[in-house]
């Protein structure tokens, strides 16, 4: 097995880091909390699972309007367009969305997930996860 780490960007809350583990098996990205950045999209290069957090900018911003630190928060997590531009440009075969915000209360939500990703180009595997959600490869 072999672990890489990078630094990625989630400022001002520093360090974050992101890491690719691989097997014999496979290979699994873990983005961390971050925006989506090209060290994320470098260690992800022909992964078999991207993990990546998710911050639905749309679906937020009556909220960021009127609550400006939630706004400033925005700045520095991954907006669910460009996390899907990120998976289709690394080659990632299954992409698994956690750390959702906001959480989705049912199925339509998740849906929101979903086509925010899909509007971004990605076009594989697409799992909005709950907790203890499992992923096999």
């Amino acid at each position: 097995m072999r672990v890489q780490a990078r630094l990625v960007h989630h400022e001002p809350v520093t360090p974050a880091v992101a890491y690719r583990i691989e097997t014999p098996d496979g290979a699994v990205v873990i983005s961390g909390d971050t925006i989506a950045c090209n060290e994320v999209a470098e260690l992800a290069q022909g992964a078999d699972v991207l993990v990546h957090e998710a911050f639905r900018r749309a679906a937020m911003q009556p909220l960021m309007q009127a609550i400006p630190q939630l706004a400033n928060i925005a700045t520095y997590h991954a907006d669910t367009p460009e996390i899907g531009s990120l998976a289709k440009r690394a080659g990632v075969r299954t992409l698994v969305l956690t750390h959702l915000i906001p959480a989705p209360q049912n199925e339509r939500d998740k849906q929101g997930f979903i086509d925010d990703v899909r509007s971004g180009g990605f076009d594989g595997e697409l799992i909005v996860a709950d907790d203890r959600t499992k992923v096999s490869f």
